[in-house]
């Protein structure tokens, strides 16, 4: 049983900071990034750290191109900060540029002719930031190596809505299923569609258990199915 003691170690950050970094709009993928960022430099209590993508990917259980590209959607942010291999977090976060992921309520007038608009004649509705891709979908769509037919794949991931730990078990997965026997057989050529693999829900088939063994029969059961005329 897990039992971690801040005796064994600890990571020193302001509230303030991060009280910022659960507040604004991280995909999940440059969250774990970030997270791993602040271990390594605030968790031995220094400013940067040289991490490497390899060892992201690593420490993160994230794929390398999926770490490259959170990486350098942070550094596009504003949020982390590299000089050659050396990694750090923007302290000043209020120069942090992280695009909005949350629902924004808009009102709705609906006219009627001849009437003056009434109270209930506004319908209040919530619709997406037209420049706010679904939470999580581009980067599944940048990991999965057959990519094809995207408008559908993303009117499934649309009806799944996946939660954000039902994400991060689909990144997963695409991940490790990537280098499976019967992805990377014949050039990916048994890799199914995006949209079926999602609509399938075939990120849960690592979940499943193995096949259990085929039970031998013992002499007693061998002997009845030979009367029954089973066998030789």
């Amino acid at each position: 049983m897990a039992s971690p003691q801040k005796e064994n170690g600890y990571t020193a950050i302001s509230n303030e900071l991060l009280e910022a970094v659960y507040r604004f709009g991280f995909t999940a993928g440059e969250l774990r990034v970030l997270l791993l960022v602040i271990r390594y430099t605030y968790g031995f209590n220094r400013k940067s750290a040289n991490l490497s993508a390899s060892f992201i990917a690593k420490g993160t259980s994230m794929s390398l191109r999926y770490v490259k590209k959170s990486v350098k959607s942070l550094v596009s942010h504003r949020t982390l900060a590299r000089e050659r291999s050396s990694t750090k977090i923007t302290k000043n976060y209020e120069d942090w540029v992280v695009p909005s992921r949350t629902l924004v309520p808009t009102r709705t007038l609906l006219l009627v002719p001849s009437r003056t608009p009434k109270k209930d004649n506004i319908k209040k509705t919530y619709t997406a930031s037209p420049t706010a891709p679904p939470d999580g979908f581009e980067e599944f769509w940048d990991i999965y190596p057959r990519r094809v037919s995207k408008k559908e794949a993303l009117k499934v991931w649309n009806r799944l809505s996946p939660s954000m730990s039902d994400r991060d078990r689909i990144l997963q997965a695409v991940s490790s299923q990537s280098g499976s026997d019967q992805w990377t057989k014949d050039g990916g050529r048994f890799i199914p569609h995006p949209a079926t693999w999602l609509n399938q829900e075939r990120w849960k088939d690592d979940d499943r258990p193995p096949p259990t063994e085929a039970r031998s029969l013992d002499p007693a059961q061998l002997s009845k199915l030979r009367e029954l005329g089973y066998g030789t």
